[in-house]
């Protein structure tokens, strides 16, 4: 079990390469925002121990930021994305109800077991965003967390209407945007994560 301050000084710098610093920053920004973005007691060993959907948050919030500052509106725009195409007209979970939902499987099966070092490493999560200060175009993502052989799963905005598999799908479906950003996060990070769950 991991507290959040574990998990923003020691994991997450080990699993994506980032500076302490700079994650931590990340977790203090949630926290300042709204004490029930990530779970928190007590200092020391009394500190509450992170959740997945914990994990998840700071993740969407570390991974789609340019700058440190953007944490929340990081998470927010990227973590209340809705499955779009058929997966849509069966759920209407979230892209942060789902990335966490992955990061308790991984945690529940790793539980007592050594990581796994198996083959290539592959992308798991893709976030889609357009460039600019207060860029007004919807940000997307397309997660690979889905069942061997199964379609990748896109999320965007609840008034999307296309269908979204890649960024070329992204690029149709948004109009004037400039430089189309992507942030790939790869298997391996995610479930090095998931493990210190």
């Amino acid at each position: 079990m991991v507290t959040s301050l574990k998990l923003a000084s020691e994991v997450f710098p080990a699993a994506l390469g980032l500076r302490t610093f700079t994650v931590v920053q990340h977790l203090r920004n949630l926290q300042q925002a709204d004490r029930r973005l990530i779970t928190f007691k007590g200092h020391g060993s009394s500190a509450a121990h992170m959740t997945p959907g914990d994990a998840a948050r700071l993740l969407l919030a570390v991974a789609g930021s340019d700058l440190v500052k953007d944490s929340l509106a990081s998470l927010q725009g990227f973590g209340q994305l809705l499955p779009v195409g058929r997966a849509r007209d069966r759920s209407r979970i979230t892209l942060e109800d789902h990335f966490a939902g992955f990061l308790a499987t991984v945690a529940a099966e790793a539980y007592g077991q050594d990581a796994p070092d198996d083959g290539p490493d592959t992308i798991a999560l893709s976030l889609i965003s357009v460039a600019g200060e207060g860029a007004s175009h919807p940000r997307a993502a397309i997660s690979y967390l889905v069942s061997r052989g199964a379609a990748p799963l896109g999320f965007a905005p609840a008034d999307w209407r296309a269908p979204l598999a890649s960024v070329a799908d992204y690029v149709a479906g948004v109009k004037g945007a400039g430089i189309i950003r992507e942030r790939h996060l790869t298997r391996r990070s995610i479930e090095q994560i998931a493990r210190s769950l």
